[in-house]
């Protein structure tokens, strides 16, 4: 569906915010990512080690489950850019 219909003119003329791309693009720079001796200052990426939740298992109404193993929490408990 295109949402363009309910942005105003002013909305429509808004560009990406510089500083947040080049921000996304270095935390999601697989030497970040593969590397743990790098100390990144670039918001979103804490270190994965201080989180205290190492897996879970989701129970949904209808019955099913979804698992998260380590390395899926690891990920799911990053910060990520707002895209608004």
């Amino acid at each position: 569906m295109d949402y363009k219909r309910f942005l105003t003119v002013s909305s429509l003329k808004r560009e990406d915010n510089y500083m947040r791309k080049v921000s996304e693009d270095f935390v999601n720079a697989a030497f970040v990512q593969e590397n743990p001796s790098i100390i990144t200052m670039a918001g979103g990426m804490p270190n994965p080690q201080t989180f205290p939740i190492l897996e879970a298992t989701l129970k949904l109404r209808d019955g099913k489950t979804i698992d998260m193993d380590a390395k899926n929490m690891k990920l799911a408990l990053q910060y990520s850019g707002t895209k608004g």
